[in-house]
């Protein structure tokens, strides 16, 4: 008996010594009984403290209702007395401490005094009535006093608190005597008997006579149960390390991600998964005999440098740096990191993703509005010049009319009314690519605008260039300006024209094409919906990447000085944003190019004032 109860005392010492599981749950519950006290207490405090306010303003709002106006008489006939009654009166109010009236400079009547720190003070004027006139014949001044409505609350807050303290002392109590003999006993046991564990052994049984005969079981005897599943998967641990091992190797090469390994002191890759190669066209013995700086972008090389020094070597995880790999045939590739470091084995791990093709649509969309503020400063530019132009061509035709062809300014006069018109002209493609210009759109049908157009284009090509009409059959209906059209395809056979420079083809063709979900997605500038598209192809000398980049901006050509404004192109994407559409551009130096504009078909059921898109599908062919 005395080795169990010196062994109870040894355990009830141990679990409320210092930092033990009692002690903070003794800390623990006196916190959290005390903010709860005062948060309790503070919001009875407040609203006790509300209520009087209250009281004390309907207290107030009696004097004003109830007796000013018998006040007010009593001033008005000096019946001092009376004042004097009912002012007394009136001081036996709750928290009333001083009533006075003042009337005129010399009549001043009181009850009470201001004694209190802690006050509120009303004036009521007293307004006496007469023959339909207000006269004010004095002011009640009333004054309440807060100092006793604070040592109430004073009173009470020290009450509540006291009691609180004692209900929380004996409930920490009552708390810990509980925790002792439900917790801390059996974890202290449970501990001891964990330590005796030897996985090279078979598991042992972490179990209590007593816990056997128990009916339920508790958290402790969960905590028992876990711990004998512990030791059993113990001794399965080495295979299914070894399994995971195996697995983790077919995922590292079976991965469509680039993942490797790599030294960061030397900047060498150690491994690499089969996707670095196939993606990158190098052999796994190429990679690894090199540092794997030599593979990067030369603009890349600082930043990643940089990066590997002063984060990776700091052991901090990188996540989407990003970085040109060059590919064996010559091309490169972006790939976006994450990288996990192991400074003190001086390595890392870093699941590369490819986003060559997202960078790529990146720059569509810059592109896109990048052209979309050139176009409204164009807009801008134009219209001011315009009216310019304005007064110009007014004022030249003004002086043409007194200068005949006689005249010795008469040449000079033409000049510059011809060289106003042609600026005119300008201002007019400026305001096009702006989708400034007025317009009068009407329902048409493109194989009929274009075909009365096609003389006029053979004219405008020339005998060498063969023109190719293909129209399609079932054409949906769009809503434009036919003037617009024209200039569409009279600047497409220009430039197509000087792209053959000779003999060569042009063809022009229409159909119908409906854009999904997926397809808009590689496409930024695309729209799901129904469209009727135009293409105009050109066996020329192509375009290389710089020129397709800058290939819509105003006054950007490739032509000699004096052979083209740059304004062609500039005006047909204005023209075509400006009707809802957009434009694809395919070529290639020496293969052709062929521009296809999107226009959106006009669902025959709607009004047709109103251009709207043909509902978003998965069926129709891409043109």
């Amino acid at each position: 008996m005395d080795k169990t109860d010196n062994t109870h005392d040894n355990l009830f010492i141990s679990a409320f010594g210092k930092g033990r599981i009692g002690r903070r749950l003794v800390f623990a519950t006196i916190i959290f009984s005390s903010f709860i006290t005062l948060l309790t207490t503070s919001y009875q405090l407040y609203s006790d403290y509300k209520n009087d306010i209250a009281a004390i303003d309907g207290y107030f709002e009696l004097i004003k209702d109830s007796y000013l106006e018998s006040l007010t008489t009593s001033v008005w006939m000096y019946d001092e007395k009376q004042i004097s009654t009912q002012l007394d009166g009136l001081i036996k109010i709750p928290d009333m401490e001083h009533l006075g009236i003042m009337a005129g400079d010399d009549h001043f009547w009181s009850s009470g005094s201001l004694r209190s720190k802690h006050k509120i003070t009303h004036h009521f004027p007293l307004v006496f009535k007469h023959r339909n006139k207000e006269f004010q014949i004095g002011m009640l001044s009333a004054t309440a006093s807060l100092d006793k409505v604070y040592n109430r609350l004073i009173g009470k807050a020290f009450s509540i608190l006291i009691s609180n303290a004692v209900r929380a002392f004996f409930v920490s109590c009552f708390i810990l005597f509980i925790f002792h003999l439900l917790v801390t006993r059996r974890l202290i046991r449970l501990s001891k008997m964990v330590e005796n564990i030897d996985i090279k052994k078979y598991p042992i049984e972490i179990e209590s006579k007593k816990s056997k005969r128990k009916k339920s079981i508790d958290e402790i005897d969960q905590v028992v149960y876990a711990l004998g599943k512990t030791q059993q998967k113990l001794f399965e641990s080495y295979e299914e390390l070894k399994q995971s091992q195996d697995e983790l190797f077919q995922i590292f090469t079976m991965s469509i991600d680039l993942i490797c390994i790599a030294n960061i002191n030397t900047l060498t890759f150690v491994k690499v998964n089969p996707a670095f190669t196939d993606t990158l066209g190098f052999s796994e013995e190429e990679l690894l005999s090199k540092s794997f700086l030599e593979f990067i972008h030369p603009d890349d090389v600082l930043a990643t440098q940089r990066t590997v020094d002063e984060d990776l070597k700091a052991g901090k995880t990188v996540l989407h740096f990003e970085n040109r790999y060059i590919c064996k045939d010559g091309s490169y590739r972006w790939f976006r990191w994450v990288s996990q470091p192991l400074p003190e084995k001086g390595i890392t791990y870093a699941i590369a993703h490819d986003i060559t093709d997202l960078k790529k649509m990146e720059a569509q969309l810059n592109q896109a509005q990048k052209l979309e503020s050139v176009g409204r400063l164009a807009g801008g530019v134009a219209h001011d010049f315009n009216n310019m132009l304005g007064v110009i061509l007014g004022h030249t035709e003004l002086a043409l009319l007194q200068a005949d062809e006689n005249h010795e300014l008469h040449d000079d006069l033409n000049e510059i009314q011809n060289a106003a018109k042609r600026s005119a002209d300008i201002t007019k493609q400026l305001l096009a690519f702006a989708r400034k210009q007025t317009i009068s759109p009407r329902q048409l049908d493109l194989n009929n605008t274009l075909e009365s157009m096609l003389n006029m284009l053979r004219r405008l090509i020339g005998e060498d260039i063969e023109l190719i009409w293909q129209p399609a059959s079932d054409l949906w209906p769009v809503k434009m300006d036919p003037s617009q059209i024209n200039q569409i395809l009279a600047n497409l056979c220009v430039n197509a024209r000087d792209a053959i420079s000779g003999v060569g083809k042009l063809t022009i063709e229409t159909g119908r094409c409906t854009l999904d979900q997926e397809y808009c997605i590689e496409h930024p500038d695309c729209i799901p919906g129904d469209f009727v598209l135009l293409a105009v192809s050109d066996n020329g000398c192509g375009m290389d990447k710089d020129t397709l980049d800058n290939l819509f901006e105003p006054f950007f050509t490739t032509k000699e000085v004096g052979k083209g404004t740059g304004l062609g192109l500039a005006t047909i994407y204005g023209i075509v944003k400006q009707n809802k559409g957009f434009i694809l551009v395919n070529s290639e130096p020496g293969q052709g190019s062929t521009f296809k504009i999107y226009l959106p078909r006009l669902v025959a059921d709607e009004d047709t004032d109103n251009c709207q898109l043909g509902g978003p599908g998965l069926s129709g062919g891409l043109v």
